[in-house]
């Protein structure tokens, strides 16, 4: 143990060197070999114990693990401060910098021996869905982002190590997520909605009117979890119904408290989060209906169709 102690000690040395000199990619490596020491010495200590290995956990893995979650931490943090609140100038040369130390520093976890291990710890998923989701904005791609969005937001049980239930971003990061989605994805899902019905509207026959069937970028349970989130933040416990009442007789609006902290406006996010849960149902139920009529194709024609695609003689 002493020994992995000095070698930890060294790690984050050279770590510091290249910090100073301006080296990610040179920095993550070297924090990244104090934590492939630690591993390799808790193995080989629970291998001469007798206990089963446990997973590994990066945040206790010496000063080198540490550091190395807090500063993915930091990275993934910052980085969605700004997505969420675009700048230009000096700030946009600032943001364009910690763009490249969060993917230098995955790249460099991507190369280490260890990557299936580390990419499981929450920093390093965060610092990579933030990339992803600064990708996703950059080609407009509303699905990507929808998906990455849900993945910090949505509870998941831990089934590898404690069974628990957990939210991969932490409370302080879910204001700004919310904030991508309405921004990004919410308003222009609206948008498109809008559009696809006035050109129905316009395309309306003697017989009937053409209806197209909307397309969402959240999925039922997408939709959920944002409300979810969306829920915990607004949420006040001094909202007792006496307080409400107190309100309404007055004539004042009650807002929680929170309000003035938020990154949007709670109405505009309430109605758009609605529109977009109803907007998933629709599409969820056309999906089923569509595959329920395959399913009920007569026999024979599903017969006849799986002899014409079949091999010839």
């Amino acid at each position: 143990v002493r020994v992995a102690d000095a070698c930890d000690s060294l790690c984050f040395c050279r770590y510091q060197h290249h910090v100073d000199a301006g080296k990610t990619g040179g920095a993550a490596h070297w924090l990244l070999t104090g934590v492939e020491i630690w591993a390799r010495v808790r193995s080989t200590l629970d291998e001469a114990t007798g206990k089963t290995p446990s997973p590994l956990e990066v945040e206790l893995a010496g000063a080198c693990g540490r550091r190395f979650v807090a500063v993915c931490m930091a990275t993934a943090r910052s980085l969605l401060t700004d997505l969420s609140t675009p700048s230009s100038g000096p700030a946009l040369v600032h943001y364009c910098k910690k763009v490249v130390v969060g993917k230098e520093m995955l790249e460099a976890i991507m190369e280490g021996d260890l990557a299936p291990l580390i990419r499981r710890e929450q920093s390093v998923a965060l610092l990579q869905h933030m990339c992803d989701v600064m990708d996703a904005i950059k080609d407009e791609d509303r699905s990507a982002l929808a998906e990455s969005i849900v993945d910090c937001l949505d509870e998941k049980v831990d089934k590898e190590v404690s069974g628990s239930v957990d939210i991969l971003a932490p409370p302080s990061m879910h204001a700004n997520l919310l904030n991508l989605a309405l921004n990004h994805i919410l308003k222009k899902d609206d948008t498109k909605i809008s559009a696809d019905t006035t050109s129905g509207d316009a395309q309306e026959d003697s017989s009937s009117k053409s209806f197209a069937v909307p397309s969402s970028s959240f999925d039922v349970r997408g939709v959920q979890a944002l409300m979810a989130r969306f829920a915990e933040l607004t949420y006040n416990a001094s909202f007792s119904p006496l307080t409400m009442r107190t309100a309404n007789l007055s004539g004042k609006k009650a807002t929680t408290s929170s309000s003035t902290k938020l990154p949007f406006d709670e109405e505009e996010m309430r109605l758009a989060l609605s529109n977009a849960l109803e907007r998933a149902f629709v599409s969820e139920n056309a999906k089923r209906k569509e595959a329920s009529k395959l399913q009920s194709l007569p026999a024979g024609v599903t017969r006849q169709v799986d002899l014409m695609l079949g091999p010839s003689m």
